[in-house]
């Protein structure tokens, strides 16, 4: 799985087309056993505030407002570069950002967080000032007046 962390699990929460193929993958690579599949949780909170590492590996993403989520609940995030996601993860400020599509430094940056508590801490510390400072629903409201008055010239 992780090369040298025999004492990693991965939990894949979400129901979707991808959940069987992935079940088949982990089963081919016989590491079923550690990659958890409970499909569709109403729980994400406190499922977010148990897990030591969330990774999002997407190639193509809007906001990905679940990363908002893992930061509102102070958890590390691993994720690619992808979409919206850089307008919330600050590489090395507040999580640690890879190129989409590149199982490599995805791996080298779980690998990197997971081995080192003093990033992983300062990592989720900065996640819940980010999301009070740039995520509220006053700051996103403000933030989509000022696109529209670009937009019409005000």
């Amino acid at each position: 799985m992780l090369a040298g962390r025999d004492d990693c699990a991965i939990l894949v929460v979400g129901d979707g087309e991808l959940r069987l193929p992935l079940m088949a993958r982990a089963k081919e690579l016989r590491v079923a056993e550690r990659v958890l599949f409970p499909g569709f949780r109403d729980d994400v909170p406190a499922i977010l505030r148990a897990i030591d590492l969330f990774v999002m590996p997407s190639h193509l993403e809007g906001l990905g407002t679940i990363v908002l989520d893992a930061l509102c609940c102070g958890v590390p995030v691993v994720a690619a570069r992808a979409g919206g996601i850089p307008e919330a993860i600050r590489d090395g400020e507040n999580g640690i950002l890879v190129p989409p599509k590149e199982p490599a430094a995805l791996a080298a940056a779980i690998l990197r967080v997971l081995a080192d508590d003093t990033l992983a801490r300062r990592l989720a510390a900065a996640g819940p000032p980010t999301v009070a400072a740039r995520f509220t629903a006053d700051r996103m409201t403000e933030g989509n007046i000022a696109v529209y008055e670009r937009l019409i010239g005000r």
